[in-house]
């Protein structure tokens, strides 16, 4: 964590603004990690606590919902995305009025999306077997009716409302990412916590917590923006339709990437739950939480700099990118060394958490350990391209990489019975492309433009 903050500081030392960048930087790194330590805190907490109203097999279920929840909240087109950076270039320039005008042309289509998602997912609910075909082919007889509609329901509001995240990240502030996790693990423990001592033994229940904790955590999180920029706030003049066509045309590209990155990720749990249970979901899963410390960590320094990438890019800042780009790579090595650590650790780890039974192989910490560097590595360059919007070596390789994902999942999981371990490989392989095509990429660009 010290080498994070550290990496922040030397990569915002390159330019006219970088005083007041390193300030920034600093302090959006320095809320953000101790807001994500009590995020992952929660979570860890809260685990237990589900396993043991839930048992295994239901929250196996809970956890492949809980993904096509998250798939839900992210289903916006690209628009939140494209929006971020036509603000972050607004600010750039310190044009008020245009600033305005992203947030609620951005908001606009987002929510209009949101409700348009919601009917049709409510079709495909009412007039399909969606339903009673999962509980009986997927989740081994678990009713999943009710809890289905809660998920579509709350991950279209949820993903509405998320909006105000890429508002606070474009104006630098990606502490709000952090700050919401915080707000929603806490509150959701909270809920647990009740249920436990009210014995509320329902996956409905837990469905409702969740959806309750994710409004709370927006809603203070709209309350404080309204506080802090009164300027900004979205009204029904704002709406520039000339703005939403350079917003909807990056969105649309960006979403693409999106959509293939959720293949492969979403249908992760999916697929171990479909060929080898529900029961080892959890086991999937626990190892997955465990390697999320060190996304998280990268996540929220990549986070933080992407509207600085934006900005930086506007005022012809290259050497600051260079030297930014230099850091993090740096960086690598002890993000390295921390994945083999937890490679080591993972069995002793999840043993004393949530107890033997949901201990993995040694095989499959090695491959997560192996996939969360790839994923980082992959992201300095992605976060990148997606702030100055050059996103044509990202779509091809996701492209690529979704359409692959569930094959050679399959051939390693099925075919050649390596179990969890095959699920996560397939995933590593879906990745590669990209992390040898992104440096290319990102140097090339800078080339160009320099």
């Amino acid at each position: 964590f010290p080498v994070t903050i550290r990496v922040a500081i030397l990569a915002t030392d390159m330019s006219p603004y970088s005083p007041s960048r390193t300030r920034s930087v600093l302090l959006q790194s320095g809320i953000g990690l101790v807001s994500r330590m009590g995020a992952v805190a929660a979570t860890l907490a809260a685990t237990p606590l589900m396993l043991a109203l839930l048992g295994g097999q239901q929250m196996g279920a809970w956890l492949v919902l809980l993904s096509v929840f998250q798939w839900i909240t992210m289903f916006d087109l690209g628009i939140a995305a494209g929006a971020r950076n036509e603000i972050a270039r607004a600010v750039a320039v310190r044009d008020e009025l245009r600033v305005r005008q992203a947030i609620t042309t951005g908001w606009f289509y987002v929510a209009a999306i949101s409700v348009m998602l919601f009917m049709v997912a409510a079709g495909i609910l009412a007039l399909t077997p969606l339903s009673d075909w999962l509980g009986q082919r997927v989740f081994n007889g678990v009713d999943v009716t009710i809890t289905l509609w809660l998920i579509v329901g709350g991950a279209c509001m949820t993903f509405a409302l998320n909006f105000i995240q890429s508002a606070y990240a474009a104006m630098e502030k990606a502490s709000a990412f952090s700050l919401f996790s915080l707000v929603v693990n806490v509150g959701f423990l909270l809920l647990l916590v009740l249920a436990h001592f009210w014995s509320i033994y329902s996956m409905e229940s837990v469905a409702v917590m969740y959806i309750v904790a994710m409004f709370c955590g927006n809603a203070w999180l709209i309350l404080q923006f309204r506080r802090s920029y009164p300027q900004y706030m979205p009204d029904r003049h704002s709406i520039n339709h000339e703005l939403s066509g350079i917003i909807v045309k990056f969105g649309l590209r960006l979403f693409i990437i999106q959509l293939a990155a959720l293949v492969i990720f979403t249908t992760s749990r999916l697929l171990t739950s479909a060929w080898l249970g529900p029961e080892s979901v959890v086991i999937y899963d626990a190892g997955f939480k465990v390697f999320s410390i060190v996304t998280m960590v990268h996540t929220l320094l990549m986070s933080t700099i992407w509207s600085s990438f934006t900005q930086a890019f506007e005022r012809g800042e290259f050497s600051w990118i260079r030297q930014t780009l230099r850091r993090l790579e740096l960086l690598m090595l002890p993000l390295i060394a921390a994945c083999a650590v937890l490679a080591v650790c993972s069995p002793s780890i999840v043993h004393h958490w949530l107890g033997n039974a949901q201990v993995g192989s040694i095989s499959l910490y090695a491959i997560l350990a192996i996939t969360t560097i790839l994923g980082c590595w992959s992201n300095i360059y992605a976060y990148l391209l997606n702030g100055v919007g050059d996103t044509r070596v990202q779509m091809i390789s996701a492209v690529f990489a979704g359409a692959i994902n569930i094959p050679v999942t399959y051939f390693f999981t099925r075919m050649l019975d390596m179990g969890l371990t095959g699920i996560v490989l397939g995933t590593l392989v879906s990745l590669l492309p990209f992390s040898i095509l992104g440096p290319y990429a990102v140097r090339k660009l800078l080339s160009e433009h320099e």
